[in-house]
């Protein structure tokens, strides 16, 4: 279950251009959307599915990320690998 305070918004942000200039996949749009929600980072958790495309850029926004299993592999804390989006929910309530 989905803890009460918890409050789920979906974003998608892909474009062509973030396939052509990976220079787009920074921290800026993470900030940019942080700042139209008016919150702090440490009230967020984003999941995606893509390591250079989401977890590379919501960390250093200082965003929690937990990616979905795309079954390819990275050097990153596999305690934030989702086996599915399911598994979201045993992850928001540790956080």
């Amino acid at each position: 279950m989905i803890p009460d305070w918890c409050q789920i918004i979906w974003i998608e942000w892909e474009s062509a251009q973030t396939s052509i200039m990976p220079s787009l996949r920074s921290s800026w749009k993470f900030e940019h959307t942080l700042d139209i929600l008016g919150t702090e980072p440490p009230e967020c958790i984003y999941i995606g599915d893509s390591y250079e495309a989401d977890y590379v850029g919501a960390t250093p926004a200082g965003i929690r990320c937990l990616l979905v299993d795309s079954g390819r592999e990275f050097a990153f804390d596999p305690a934030h690998r989702l086996k599915s989006i399911i598994d979201r929910k045993r992850h928001m309530t540790e956080f």
